[in-house]
């Protein structure tokens, strides 16, 4: 075999590698938040971000990260930043993404990296890609804690998903449903979103917002270790799991995933259709993907 016919490790792979690594280590020891490499698939997204609280317990707060390394991402430059330029069909997957996504840019010879959010405010669009300024400023790094903070912070796909399900269990189960108050939950009552009330038997209920298109069973398996738990702290022994998703294809439950809701006594799980236009709405799939118009009585 020819030395030509084997694999080569480019410079533009060391750097990519490198990048992740820089990164890594700045999130993981400076802001002591957990960062997980997501470059499996090449859609734009190299990693995220998990906040974790000062207790050192994870938030579910993320930030899905973009991460260039090299000196030619910092040669462009104007008296506040650097200048990224992008492709459209990235710009559309970034701001129209589940979670909040910034560009991290870093200089491998002084072992720092910028950031600055993907927003629409944030980009200029051009003749062709279009353009975003990374601040000088935004160092990444302990000093940039309370901003990234506030960027994870704000609402998510997640956040409103379980806001609308606040009304579509009312709708749904109409007067047969109370759903009680923050200040009627036990003091211990963890995790899950909601516990009600439900033609007078208490259940206690979550949501899981699918961002990767398909539901996986460890994803349904951190939710049901909290039933035992909270069923000593409130006494209800259903859970009611609604998994929503903006596709109907991660709501046809593949076969283990049955397998395992069949084997955990009182846990039921519910797809929900997650619309965003022309409007924020949630509609409920029955066990032929298609859309429940009406519940019975």
């Amino acid at each position: 075999m020819e030395v030509e016919d084997l694999p080569q490790y480019g410079d533009d792979d060391y750097l990519g590698d490198k990048g992740v690594r820089m990164v890594d280590e700045i999130v993981s020891d400076d802001l002591k938040w957990i960062f997980r490499d997501q470059r499996k698939a090449d859609l734009g997204i190299d990693a995220q971000i998990e906040l974790v609280s000062p207790e050192k317990r994870g938030t579910g707060r993320l930030i899905a990260a973009q991460i260039k390394c090299g000196l030619s991402f910092l040669k462009e430059r104007t008296d506040f930043g650097f200048v990224f330029r992008g492709k459209s069909k990235h710009l559309k997957y970034w701001i129209e993404h589940s979670l909040p996504v910034m560009v991290i840019l870093c200089d491998p010879a002084d072992s720092k990296c910028y950031w600055q959010e993907v927003s629409a405010a944030n980009t200029e669009l051009l003749a062709k890609g279009w353009k975003l300024i990374v601040p000088f400023s935004h160092v990444l790094g302990a000093d940039s804690k309370n901003a990234l903070t506030s960027l994870a912070g704000r609402p998510q796909h997640g956040d409103i998903v379980e806001a609308l399900l606040y009304g579509f269990l009312h709708e749904k189960y109409t007067r047969k449903i109370e759903i009680c108050t923050i200040f009627e939950l036990p003091r211990d009552y963890h995790v899950y979103a909601f516990l009600a009330k439900i033609s007078g038997e208490m259940v206690m209920i979550d949501v899981h917002h699918d961002q990767y298109g398909q539901l996986q069973i460890e994803d349904l398996k951190e939710i049901v270790r909290w039933k035992e738990y909270n069923t000593q702290q409130c006494g209800a022994t259903k859970l009611h799991i609604y998994v929503s998703s903006e596709s109907r294809g991660a709501l046809r439950f593949s076969e283990d995933i049955r397998l395992y809701i069949a084997s955990q006594p009182g846990v039921e799980v519910f797809p929900l259709l997650y619309s965003r236009s022309p409007m924020l709405w949630l509609n409920e799939l029955d066990s032929n993907g298609r859309e429940i118009q009406f519940w019975p009585d």
